[in-house]
């Protein structure tokens, strides 16, 4: 530290520019390192990831597309009408195996496949299939069909599905005329390799392309062990609406073509009655992996089934890792790496590994769903390619660093030589400078003093004015708050008014149901009385009956005694006369049920009369009991109105006492404006004597702005140091002139006048030269 003190200020300059830029550039390039040290791999990752997610997305939308479509066939009306129709001619189809047109089926077809399709065959795999195996299973049926639909075909192999009519008419052309144009639109519309309906039993009832496979069993015929036997069966097992995936696999009849299959079960009416199955390409697939963005010239994308087999070709080895090369039938080609097995066993990540053919590389990867099937999806870019990026930018920025400390290093010397010159002279005018600028400080701050004092008095005056502005305050918050309990009381007084209408209303209508509870009890009481007459009518037939009845009974007994007498007066003639008593006895018998009668009659009566009584007594005491409470409630209602008229009462007294709150705060408050307009007096005259002593302060501020601007010279001669190159004459020249317009300005005291407050205004116009004297709260107060 002391040798660096003894450094001369150039010296200085040009080690401290040296620094400045020396240091961010050290620390910026230690920080891009890390950065890319620790960024390289992380951006490989998330760029890998992402291409991964990418293609994985395209394979799913591919695959999520074809089984949409599989399913939305299967569940349609004209499938379902399509399988019957197909299947129809087939159950009911019977043939002669050795009738003549059996045997020319045979025999053209024999040739069809050991001449055209076995020469076919040999032309797109370069190997003699087992093509006699494949026609000896092939039934009466199939051969009939397939005798149409491809023998008898005019259009080349691959292009059997441009004839929609066969050239021989049969039940099954005419239904394959119907629905053949319709699934093969459907085909083309979504880029299919073919398109299969296929019976409960098996058989491929109807084909698209017309390959080998049509006509066909599943069950027992040639292809029953192929994907698409499997997909059938498959097919056999699962619910309606469900989809299974076959994964890619030779597929003998497109002639070993990687071919994958999709199967989904018909139903009608609940009833299974069929499958249907398409078969899917490859190159769709293989197109959604074959882009090279983010790859670099070495990098790829690898997709590989479960089998170890590619599912697109490779870029690196192009010739020999390919899809071809990995169904081929003479040399099969597997590939296997630790990215391509984790990826098999559903795990993701990143690995600094080799890849399959040796190469070190980044491999990112992750599992992809085909169906029902797992494959490893990887996307490798190449270590060296990956480091050569970092090392080629490395040197770059080395190139950059030297190149900036070079300029710096000579910049720090010129610029340091020319601020070290400069400084000096404006150091020495600033140190003059400052001198002048403290003597002026000196006589304000005794200006200052005085103002101060002044302040004092006129802050005194100024807590007067507060204090009495707050109980001014005080005295309008309580006024606004009697003001608020006198609306409450009146808005009481208003609601009791109403509770006392309400009552009276009350009142009256209970006086009304006490007058019609009266009219009810006297509607109630001439319906007694109708019901006694009724009763007393009762009573009188009845005695009416009984002196009928007491006339019978004397009657009989009267005749029953002359029968007696006349009957022993005549002995044994006389004993139609014992008829007669006898008679006489009956009806005697037949009086006492009478009687009887009437006795259960009268007691009945009697009961009746009791009831009536007994109800109209208790209907009676009903209403008189209502009407009581009617009339207590009316008694209730009128003491209620009393006491709301209470309440008015005392409400109207709490307003009046409200009122003369107010009116003895109204007085406080204007013994309040008072003190503050005395207030306000004695802070005017403090201010007359403020402002005196202001304008002396203002010629003391003058000669210190002059300091100050010649110090703003100075201090701008330093700023343009700093920007660019300044003549040493010229801050002569201007040092000189600043000097020149110092001028001495007067110090005058204004007079104190506090009984005419009007003179002493005049006064200080005069001194300021100004025709208004600023008040206390003018802006031009400010400065000092």
């Amino acid at each position: 530290m002391e040798k660096l003190s003894k450094l001369s200020f150039r010296t200085k300059l040009i080690l401290g520019f040296v620094l400045c830029g020396l240091v961010p550039l050290m620390v910026s390039g230690g920080f891009w390192w890390n950065f890319v040290n620790g960024t390289v791999d992380e951006a490989t990752e998330t760029r890998d990831t992402v291409i991964l997610q990418s293609r994985a997305e395209q394979i799913n939308s591919y695959v999520g597309s074809i089984e949409r479509a599989v399913r939305d066939l299967a569940v349609s009306s004209r499938t379902r009408e399509a399988v019957d129709q197909f299947s129809r001619p087939f159950l009911t189809a019977k043939i002669d195996p050795s009738s003549e047109a059996a045997g020319r089926h045979r025999e053209v077809m024999r040739k069809f496949y050991s001449e055209t399709f076995a020469a076919e065959f040999k032309s797109k795999t370069g190997v003699d299939g087992p093509i006699e195996a494949y026609f000896e299973k092939l039934d009466d049926l199939a051969l009939a069909a397939q005798y149409d639909f491809i023998a008898m075909n005019e259009n080349p192999l691959g292009k059997k599905d441009l004839m929609v009519v066969p050239n021989r008419p049969s039940p099954y052309a005419t239904v394959h005329a119907e629905y053949h144009p319709e699934f093969r639109k459907v085909l083309l519309n979504h880029s299919l390799y073919d398109i299969f309906i296929v019976d409960t039993s098996g058989r491929v009832v109807y084909t698209v392309f017309k390959e080998a496979d049509f006509a066909t069993s599943l069950a027992s015929g040639p292809w029953s062990e192929s994907g698409l036997g499997r997909a059938f069966k498959a097919s056999q097992s699962i619910s309606e609406g469900t989809v299974h995936f076959e994964d890619f696999d030779n597929y003998a009849p497109s002639y070993l073509a990687p071919a994958s299959f999709a199967s989904t079960p018909i139903f009608a009416d609940g009833r299974r009655v069929g499958a249907l199955i398409v078969q899917l390409p490859l190159d769709k697939i293989t197109q959604a992996v074959a882009g090279r963005m983010g790859l670099g010239e070495r990098g790829e994308m690898i997709l590989i089934g479960s089998d170890g087999r590619l599912r697109a070709d490779t870029h690196r080895n192009k010739e020999t890792h390919t899809v071809a090369s990995s169904f081929s039938t003479t040399k099969k080609l597997s590939i296997q790496s630790d990215a391509i097995k984790r990826a098999l066993a559903g795990e993701s990540g990143e690995l600094h590994t080799a890849s399959y053919d040796g190469e070190a590389v980044i491999s990112s990867y992750m599992p992809i769903k085909f169906g029902n099937n797992t494959w490893a999806i990887l996307a490798e870019v190449s270590q060296a390619e990956e480091w050569q990026h970092v090392r080629n930018q490395l040197l770059v920025q080395l190139g950059i660093t030297i190149g900036l400390l070079l300029a710096i290093g000579f910049f720090a010397y010129w610029l340091g030589g020319k601020i070290s010159l400069q400084v000096g002279g404006v150091a020495e005018r600033l140190r003059v400078s400052s001198e002048q600028v403290a003597v002026a400080s000196n006589s304000s701050a005794s200006s200052a003093t005085e103002l101060s004092e002044a302040a004092t008095e006129q802050a005194a005056s100024l807590q007067e004015t507060m204090a009495s502005v707050e109980e001014i305050s005080a005295m309008v918050s309580q006024n606004a708050e009697s003001a608020v309990k006198a609306k409450n009381a009146v808005d009481a007084n208003l609601v009791s008014a109403n509770e006392g209408v309400q009552s009276v209303d009350e009142m009256l209508r209970s006086i009304g149901e006490i007058k019609t509870t009266n009219d009810d009890i006297l509607a109630q009481m001439e319906t007694s009385n109708k019901e006694f007459g009724e009763i007393v009518r009762i009573i009188s037939e009845i005695g009416e009956k009984t002196n009928v009845i007491n006339d019978i009974v004397f009657q009989t007994k009267l005749l029953s005694f002359n029968a007696s007498v006349e009957a022993a007066r005549a002995g044994e003639h006389g004993k139609g006369f014992a008829v007669v008593a006898e008679e006489v006895g009956n009806l005697a018998q037949m009086s006492g049920n009478a009687a009887k009668e009437i006795t259960d009659m009268l007691s009945e009566s009697i009961k009746r009369v009791n009831g009536i009584v007994e109800q109209t007594r208790t209907r009676v005491d009903h209403l008189i009991e209502v009407g009581r409470d009617k009339i207590s409630m009316g008694q209730s209602t009128a003491q209620s109105s009393k006491q709301v008229l209470v309440k008015l009462s005392e409400n109207a007294t709490t307003i009046a006492s409200m009122i003369s709150e107010i009116t003895h705060a109204s007085k406080e408050q204007s013994q309040g404006i008072q003190e503050i307009n005395k207030a306000i007096s004695q802070l005017d005259q403090v201010t007359q004597q403020n402002s005196a002593v202001a304008q002396q302060s203002s010629s003391q501020a003058e000669e210190l702005n002059a300091e100050a601007d010649r110090l703003k010279l100075a201090v701008a001669e330093l700023v343009k140091i700093v920007d660019g190159e300044l003549e040493r004459s010229q801050l002569s020249t201007k040092s000189k002139s600043t000097d020149a317009e110092k001028k001495p300005r007067k110090v005058v005291s204004l007079p104190q006048s506090k009984g005419n407050k009007t003179a002493s205004i005049k006064k200080v116009k005069a001194v300021a030269g100004s025709d208004v004297v600023p008040s206390g709260d003018d802006s031009r107060f400010e400065e000092f």
